[in-house]
C-alpha cells in the first residue's frame, strides 16, 4: 500500500508540474501547481469530554459574516469551500496573506448528549509564511493558527 502511495504522489507531482510558473522565470524553471488555501485554522478546545455531532458558525471579517456548518455524523459540511471545520478545528480560507491581527469567530458545538460547546470572540492568529511553496523559486503561501476554547453557554 505504501509503495502504492508513494508512486501514487510522485504521478501527481510529476502531472500538475508546470514548465516556466507561469512564463516569467528562466528556461527550465519547474514549478508544481499545488493550491495554497492561504488559510486560518483555529483548534477547539475544551471538547475532551464530548462527542461532537454538528459544529456551526461563522468568522466575522471587515463587517462580512462567512457562515460554516459541519454534520460530524454524516460527514457534511458547507457548500463555500472557503470556510469550513471538522471535528476539532474550524477555517477561513484566503485571509492568511493579508495577515489580520484579530479575528472574530462564532462556534456552536452539539454534543451527542444533547449540550452544547460554545465560543463567541476574537482570536489572534499566529502566521507562518511557506517559502517556495511551489518549488524552487515557486511562490509562498501563508497560513495562520489560533486557538479557541469551547465552553458551556454562560460559564466564560
Amino acid at each position: 500500500m505504501l509503495r502504492f502511495a508513494s508512486v501514487f504522489v510522485g504521478t501527481l507531482v510529476a502531472a500538475f508540474s508546470l514548465q516556466g510558473c507561469g512564463g516569467n522565470l528562466p528556461a527550465g524553471k519547474s514549478c508544481t501547481a499545488v493550491a495554497c488555501s492561504d488559510s486560518v485554522r483555529v483548534d477547539l478546545q475544551g471538547l475532551d469530554a464530548i462527542e461532537p455531532v454538528r459544529i456551526e458558525g461563522a468568522f466575522v471579517v471587515g463587517g462580512e459574516r462567512r457562515e460554516f456548518w459541519c454534520d460530524i455524523s454524516e460527514h457534511q459540511g458547507s457548500p463555500d469551500w472557503t470556510v469550513g471545520c471538522d471535528q476539532k478545528r474550524v477555517w477561513i480560507n484566503d485571509i492568511a496573506s493579508a495577515a489580520p491581527e484579530e479575528l472574530e469567530v462564532e462556534v456552536v458545538v452539539a454534543a451527542a448528549d444533547g449540550g452544547d460547546l460554545v465560543f463567541r470572540g476574537k482570536v489572534r492568529p499566529t502566521y507562518h509564511v511557506e517559502q517556495d511553496f511551489n518549488g524552487p523559486g515557486c511562490g509562498t503561501c501563508a497560513h495562520g493558527t489560533a486557538t479557541a476554547i469551547v465552553a458551556p453557554e454562560g460559564a466564560r
